[in-house]
């Protein structure tokens, strides 16, 4: 198996047992991280880290390094971690003919211009893919959300080593009941009673979202990192450590939840980042429509994978 995060420390697979396959939707989901073995330091100097180990891994395969760039903050943090060391990487942005989602990746292609990077765009007839193509990436990657199988494209059609960002979110033990997936497969919150008040905080992974990439790479036998922000316990340990992770814990906005707050961070960290609305690219497509398609098409299929694992924030303290 390739190494998809340092010395494979984060793995998930079924029923206790790890890098196994679902075999019917009653199997449990398990997720675990490796131990630290230093000190951990700030978020912007673990990042870095985890670029250069990546860059030491891509070298010893002889393959140059490919960040997916979308122009959202946590893509751009990644290209940052590399460009701000001068470490040589291509960036590649997907574009769908037609400009249909110009309007999401304007900021990836402000972020290349501002840094000097020429970017490698891969364009798409997304109409075509979403009615004919896209059943072999619904295969490889076990998903029936359509907004991820264009990204499973530009996985596959990347000859280098690639490198995504995000990983899985913060909740407590009220998160999944406020929580939902809407028609085009994006996950949502409904409004959070105030006096509700939480203890156990978690990282909660779906299995249908935050693990789609990761089996891609895994079923086509292809090296990678799916979790930039996970490629190293230390820079996991160092996001929780974090001083507005710490105030978020103690006194939770439901307001803003949590994606906002890891954008604080990231903020704080890499100032002055392009984006300042998230978008997810499909605007602009009757993605309710292609989605409620796709979904009659796929979700018998691959419904069990509709899934997710926790793993107890507390427990990062006995990565220590």
């Amino acid at each position: 198996m390739h190494e998809y995060t340092h010395n494979n420390h984060f793995q998930f697979g079924y029923n206790g047992h790890w890098n196994n396959s679902r075999l019917k939707h009653s199997d449990v989901l398990n997720v675990k991280f490796g131990k630290i073995g230093r000190p951990v330091l700030s978020f912007r100097d673990e990042c870095y880290n985890a670029a250069r180990l990546i860059k030491k891994q891509a070298d010893s395969l002889q393959l140059p390094v490919d960040v997916l760039f979308s122009g959202g903050k946590d893509s751009e943090v990644v290209v940052r971690s590399f460009f701000e060391q001068e470490i040589p990487v291509r960036v590649n942005i997907l574009r769908f003919e037609n400009k249909l989602n110009h309007h999401d990746i304007k900021d990836a292609f402000a972020t290349c211009k501002k840094l000097g990077i020429t970017p490698v765009v891969h364009e798409i007839a997304i109409m075509d893919f979403l009615e004919n193509e896209y059943k072999q990436y619904a295969e490889k990657s076990k998903t029936f959300h359509a907004t991820l199988f264009a990204i499973t494209w530009l996985l596959e059609s990347i000859e280098g080593f690639p490198v995504m960002g995000g990983f899985a979110d913060i909740g407590n033990e009220h998160y999944e009941k406020y929580i939902y997936t809407d028609t085009t497969g994006r996950i949502r919150f409904k409004p959070v009673p105030t006096d509700i008040v939480g203890t156990k905080w978690q990282y909660v992974l779906f299995e249908q979202n935050d693990l789609v990439f990761r089996k891609f790479l895994t079923n086509t036998n292809r090296p990678g990192v799916s979790h930039f922000f996970a490629y190293t316990p230390e820079l996991l340990v160092s996001y929780h450590n974090d001083k507005c992770c710490e105030e978020f814990l103690r006194n939770p906005d439901w307001e803003v939840l949590l994606n906002p707050n890891k954008f604080k961070i990231m903020e704080k960290h890499f100032p002055n980042l392009q984006q300042q609305h998230k978008l997810h690219g499909y605007e602009h497509i009757d993605l309710a429509r292609m989605e409620a398609v796709v979904r009659d098409r796929l979700y018998q299929q691959y419904k069990m994978y509709e899934c997710t694992a926790t793993y107890d924030v507390k427990k990062l303290s006995e990565l220590l």
